[in-house]
Order: structure tokens, then sequence, then C-alpha cells
């Protein structure tokens, strides 16, 4: 089932890395898959209802969601009322945990954005991803871990699991046994989002790079890309972006790599 209900920024209501008590934050597992396409209210969509919904949900020590606050509506009822029987419905987390890292009732602040696909246009933002993913004697992935940074919105994970698809399987795929290090990446007019880890502690051994100009309504005007493997080519024009908030072209450079390190 393709989804296209995007979820926004994480705000956690707790500081993190441990706040000033100790204390951390709910973690989600899979958010991804909390909601899909058949979620969306068809009355909502006769009336042409969307927008961003922001909400709260406070999770037991169990790590169940027990409650759901709205913090910014969507200006829907429909909507605002949809997402939190869905969190709370479907939402598994990792508990909070106190000082002495018991687990303990906790909040998490999240936004869904509720489009129509041929509404929904990526935002141009930066971001990045690194991957490390296990590979096992038999091929198979025996474990994956994502550092993510920028905007949730236009993040891809390869660790989500998205239904039956894994994308780590994918990425994976010729691969002996060893670990992978899966770099994705995107910089806006040369501003990037990087975690504060290095990337992996090896050369890549494949990459690609897309350089892409876009114009003040958001349409991609020119488009090249360069890979390690089959040298610069042209790639396709005439997809569209959100348009730009400074009316002015957009320069997006999109990078893809992989490192990878065989067993001992």
């Amino acid at each position: 089932m393709r989804r296209f209900l995007r979820m926004g920024a994480a705000v956690a209501t707790l500081c993190c890395g441990g706040g000033a008590w100790g204390q951390t934050d709910p973690t989600p597992i899979d958010p991804a898959s909390w909601v899909t396409n058949d979620d969306f209210p068809a009355e909502a969509l006769r009336k042409d209802e969307k927008g961003i919904v922001k909400f709260a949900l406070s999770v037991n020590p169990a790590g169940r969601p027990t409650g759901c606050r709205i913090v910014e509506t969507s200006g829907s009822a429909l909507l605002d009322q949809t997402t939190c029987r869905v969190m709370v419905l479907r939402g598994v987390f990792k508990p909070a945990t106190d000082k002495h890292g018991r687990p303990v009732t906790g909040e998490w602040e999240q936004r869904v954005n509720w489009q129509p696909p041929s509404d929904y246009l990526q935002p141009l933002l930066p971001f990045q991803s690194i991957s490390r993913i296990v590979i096992g004697p038999n091929g198979n992935v025996t474990d994956c871990t994502s550092r993510l940074a920028g905007d949730p919105s236009v993040q891809f994970d390869v660790c989500t699991r998205y239904g039956d698809s894994y994308p780590a399987r994918d990425v994976a795929k010729g691969y002996g046994p060893g670990v992978l290090t899966f770099t994705l990446s995107q910089t806006v007019d040369g501003v990037s989002a990087s975690p504060t880890s290095p990337t992996s502690e090896i050369p890549p051994n494949w990459t690609v790079e897309e350089q892409l100009t876009i114009d003040p309504s958001g349409v991609v005007q020119t488009c090249r890309k360069i890979s390690s493997n089959d040298g610069t080519t042209d790639c396709p024009v005439g997809n569209r972006y959100m348009a730009p908030e400074s009316g002015k072209p957009v320069r997006i450079v999109k990078t893809t790599s992989t490192a990878f390190q065989p067993a001992k």
C-alpha cells in the first residue's frame, strides 16, 4: 500500500539526550507504517479537506499510547479525530525511562501531513541518512540501524519496513557477509544536514551525485547525474517540488553512496 501521509518533524516535550532529570523520551517503532492511504477519510476527500495535524500522545511504561490531544489543528475536525484514533490504535514505542533506566510514562509530539497523492510536493529541504546494514553468511540482513538528520518529511530510512518491502534488503543485494554503510543526502543551495558521526571509516565503493536546478515555480529545469561507474549523464527534468520560498531558482545536490567492509 503506497503511503502519501507524511510524518512531520518530531518535537519532544522532554529534553533530548536524557534531560535535566536523566529521563529519556518515548521512541517510536516503525512510525512510517502507522498511517496508510486507507486511513484518509472518504468524507474529507470529498470535501477536499487536507492539512497538517500536530498532536501529542501519552505513552505508558509498556510503550503503548493511552491518550491523544491535538496541539495544532489541521482545520478539519475529521482529520484531527482520525489522526488521534489511528495513532492510539497503532502506535508502538520504546517507553520513556527515568534516570535509573526504569520505564515511565512519557509524551511524544509529532505531525501528520494529510495530502491527497496528486497534491503532495516534496519540500526543498536538506537531509541526510546514514544506514549501517549488517549482512549475514547467507546474504540476509541481520541488523540495520540509521542516523537521520534534517526534516523527517523528506527523509528515507532504508532500515524501516514498509509493509512487505524492506529497502535494506534491496540495498544489500549482491553483497557478501560484512557491513554495508549506505548514505543518502540532499543539500539545498549548499546547505546540508549532517549527523555528528562520520559516514564510514572506509571510502565509498560506489557513488552517484545528481545536480538539479529548480526554477521559482518548483519545476526541475536541469539535471545532471555523475556516477562513479558510468560517468556523467543527463537525468529527467520536469519533475515538481514545492516552490522555493525565496522566489528564486534553487540548486539541489542529491548524493547516494555505499561503503562495504567484508566480514573477517
